[in-house]
């Protein structure tokens, strides 16, 4: 599957209608930091995975982290988990 979603990211950015993102990360207010989290979930085993980001003020990294959750119905509960 990560090789097919690699081929599939490469196949797209080359795609005559690929355009640059201009909804990208936006750094949160000073004195703040922003946790970023995304998770994956599997139907037929029902697991998921998750990462979480946290940065200050700057952009600069501060912490991260990722886990699986061996029980999980969707990925919607496993990114309110994280949080």
């Amino acid at each position: 599957m990560s090789v097919r979603g690699l081929v599939a990211n490469y196949t797209i950015s080359y795609s005559p209608k690929a355009h640059v993102r201009s909804d990208a990360w936006l750094k949160p207010k000073y004195g703040y930091v922003k946790l970023n989290v995304d998770a994956g979930f599997d139907n037929d085993t029902l697991a998921a995975t998750f990462g979480a980001v946290i940065r200050d003020h700057r952009g600069k990294f501060i912490a991260a982290t990722n886990e699986k959750i061996d029980i999980c119905f969707d990925s919607f509960t496993a990114e309110a988990i994280v949080v």
